[in-house]
């Protein structure tokens, strides 16, 4: 692995305040990128922000990313007829909520009220969809865009689709889908304005150097009453207040800013957007615990490594009572969604 140069960054991106020492001497638990970084976080209550130090200089950044996991595509398996019922449920579920276009079985209609009785099941299902209903024709970007899959997913329900993703690797896996991408950051790619109905963004803000920036770009990309979701880690999360440091989504040296909703909001409002809403989800609590266990007790996760069946299943009923918790109001989940409107 390259060497990593670094620029220091003291007072918080979002506020101007000094920073405190929320972890120091972290290093990289996924990848092996060598160094050491401490996290500061800000010491203005109606902020919270989170951010590395130091920092990589923005031409160093895509050395962090040789070996990232978005660059894999998924693996197709074959279904078990247990796991086909409960896809069956599944889509009766997002039929409802999102009004999709699956066909939808006799099994499937049976099974929705059990889906909808378990919120960690819910949370993986709206995301699935990014939080949007289905609009056959209109237009949506995904800006780090990965393998494709969810861009693939989002065509399949009618959305016309484009990708933009900083990684070459990433842009011919997809290209391998037919759905046009661009290769670089958003805003070197001179995109027409009032170009998208929908914009989305799954854990990719957390990487941004300059994230109001990037929110003003889209801002101008969006069509009149389009919309953008922004989804990403939540510092103020049940598995963040457990595990400490050994969180997963602290993820240093590639996440620079870590966002409390406050400050999540705030830097949208920065951005020209007049109304930001932004609620926590619990989506893929039990991986997420699994992977910050790992790290508490290995120092290291490989990506990718499943828990047991017995720990699945154990937390999977924990999954449930955070879920339960989090439904009635008590604490926060471990992800942000920001829902923006133009």
């Amino acid at each position: 692995m390259c060497n990593i140069y670094i620029t220091t960054q003291q007072p918080c991106y979002n506020c101007g305040s000094k920073g405190k020492t929320l972890y120091n001497t972290m290093n990289d638990r996924l990848f092996g990128v060598k160094g050491s970084w401490d996290l500061l976080e800000c010491t203005n209550q109606m902020c919270g922000l989170v951010w590395l130090n130091p920092m990589p200089s923005p031409d160093e950044l895509p050395k962090l990313y040789e070996n990232y996991y978005t660059h894999t595509p998924p693996k197709p398996v074959k279904p078990s007829l247990l796991k086909q019922y409960f896809t069956a449920g599944c889509d009766a579920y997002l039929q409802e909520k999102y009004q999709t276009s699956h066909p939808i079985s006799r099994i499937g209609q049976l099974l929705k009220p059990l889906i909808k009785l378990n919120p960690a099941w819910k949370a993986n299902l709206d995301f699935s969809l990014f939080y949007l209903p289905t609009r056959p024709g209109k237009k949506l970007l995904e800006i780090g865009c990965g393998s494709g899959q969810m861009l693939k997913n989002m065509r399949d329900l009618g959305w016309e689709v484009t990708g933009i993703d900083f990684d070459p690797q990433c842009q011919s896996i997809t290209q391998e889908t037919g759905i046009p991408v661009y290769q670089g950051d958003v805003l070197e790619q001179n995109l027409p304005a009032n170009s998208f109905d929908a914009i989305v963004m799954s854990h990719v803000i957390e990487h941004l150097p300059n994230p109001i920036e990037t929110l003003q770009e889209c801002l101008r990309l969006l069509r009149p009453e389009g919309r953008l979701i922004a989804i990403t880690p939540n510092t103020k999360g049940y598995i963040h207040r457990y595990m400490k440091q050994a969180s997963l989504h602290l993820d240093p040296p590639r996440h620079l800013h870590l966002f409390t909703a406050s400050a999540l909001q705030q830097i949208a409002h920065k951005a020209g957007f007049k109304q930001a809403r932004c609620f926590s989800t619990i989506r893929d609590f039990t991986g997420l615990w699994w992977a910050s266990s790992q790290i508490a007790k290995q120092g290291h996760y490989q990506m990718g490594q499943s828990a047991p069946l017995v720990n699945k299943l154990l937390l999977s009923l924990l999954a449930v009572m955070f879920g339960y918790a989090h439904q009635f109001g008590w604490g926060e989940g471990d992800e942000l969604v920001l829902d923006v409107r133009k």
